[in-house]
């Protein structure tokens, strides 16, 4: 996995950015590191409030004695998630299936990283997990990988969703008055309108079947998405991530 700001939920990760800059913290500058909305700030500050984890003074946002303890209960969670994964769940795997990157042969330690949402087998310098080849392999084909040591490093992908609204609101044509400046791993999209809107602004999505659980599925494994999706979609779209823990945006028409 990446950095710790990479995995926690977006709650706690802007409640420590509080605590770290508090009491003039922007939201705006929240929203830029973590690559969300200003919009999703907000709406997770009133959040925290009403949990009591901060509150707001005449200069700025505060954490309260409650988001302190907040902060270090989840910091030991996630302290005690990664040594389990460590000894309980890596060491009890035979093997892992990686594609080769470098020429590898049966013994060899390789290093461990994911590229493209896909497990690489390359050079173990610059890797923050190692294993030992099972095989030889040339590169491109797959081998498996076993003892396993380290975290994989894999931050989670975002989703950027674009709300297509209904016929009577501009429906499929309001793609074009939407830009997106960040890298795109994945296109998709949900429903017709959806794809009629993708087809009309950027083509044909890489996605479109079963594209609400490949959308989860991909960003799981560090793409960034972009999604066009039908109004009527949304919110089965939207628990999708929610259920699968990703970080997503939506840009409404409006």
């Amino acid at each position: 996995m990446g950095k710790m700001d990479d995995v926690v939920d977006t709650k706690l990760k802007i409640l420590v950015e509080v605590a770290r800059n508090q009491p003039g913290v922007k939201q705006t500058n929240i929203a830029r590191k973590f690559g969300i909305t200003p919009q999703a700030v907000s709406e997770n500050i009133k959040t925290l409030k009403k949990d009591g984890f901060l509150r707001e003074g005449e200069e700025g946002y505060y954490v309260t004695m409650e988001g302190v303890q907040r902060i270090i209960d989840q910091s030991e969670f996630l302290k005690n998630f990664y040594e389990d994964i460590q000894r309980n769940v890596l060491n009890k795997i035979p093997y892992f299936t990686a594609i080769a990157e470098v020429h590898v042969t049966e013994g060899m330690e390789v290093g461990l990283y994911m590229e493209g949402g896909l497990l690489k087998a390359g050079s173990k310098e610059d890797s923050s997990a190692h294993g030992v080849a099972t095989s030889d392999a040339d590169v491109g084909d797959e081998v498996n990988i076993k003892e396993i040591s380290g975290i994989i490093d894999m931050a989670p992908g975002k989703v950027t969703v674009v709300r297509v609204p209904p016929k009577k609101d501009g429906g499929s044509n309001i793609g074009y008055e939407v830009e997106v400046g960040e890298q795109i791993d994945l296109t998709a999209a949900v429903g017709l309108p959806g794809l009629v809107a993708m087809r009309k602004s950027y083509g044909e999505p890489d996605l479109f079947f079963g594209a609400k659980q490949a959308v989860s599925h991909a960003a799981s494994h560090g793409l960034d998405v972009f999604v066009f999706c039908s109004h009527t979609e949304l919110q089965d779209l939207v628990d999708s991530l929610e259920e699968s823990n990703i970080d997503y945006s939506i840009v409404d028409s409006h």
